[in-house]
């Protein structure tokens, strides 16, 4: 049986180091897991997505340029992706593709952790 793939799409992605860190995490971890970093072109960006919702594809992870784009490629987002328009994570759910930015909360997060608590907060 092949490892479960997890995947980061973005356009350029060899600088990245998370499949380094991933895939260090998921062999202590003792999981027959493998990330990947797919440097995607946007004419192949449609193809890629949908790809993830085949067998072997836990998800992926998604950076630069493409955060607006995946969304209009997924079965459905959760509320702070719809809101904000935007996915960093795509998880497999037995082929279907659901998208979530959890950007968003690690933004509120920092703000809290500055002291700012005004109105805006309220609002991410």
């Amino acid at each position: 049986m092949s490892p479960t793939r997890v995947v980061l799409i973005g356009h350029p992605v060899a600088h990245s180091l998370s499949p380094a860190m991933h895939n260090a995490a998921f062999a202590r971890d003792g999981l027959d897991w493998r990330y990947e970093a797919w440097d995607v072109p946007a004419e192949e960006l449609e193809a890629r997505v949908r790809q993830l919702a085949g067998d072997g594809y836990a998800g992926a992870n998604v950076t630069l340029p493409y955060k607006t784009a995946v969304v209009g490629y997924l079965d459905v987002c959760d509320e702070t992706a719809r809101l904000s328009g935007a996915v960093n994570t795509v998880v497999n759910d037995r082929g279907r593709l659901r998208g979530y930015n959890t950007d968003v909360a690690g933004v509120k997060d920092v703000l809290g952790w500055l002291g700012f608590h005004g109105p805006g907060t309220a609002l991410i």
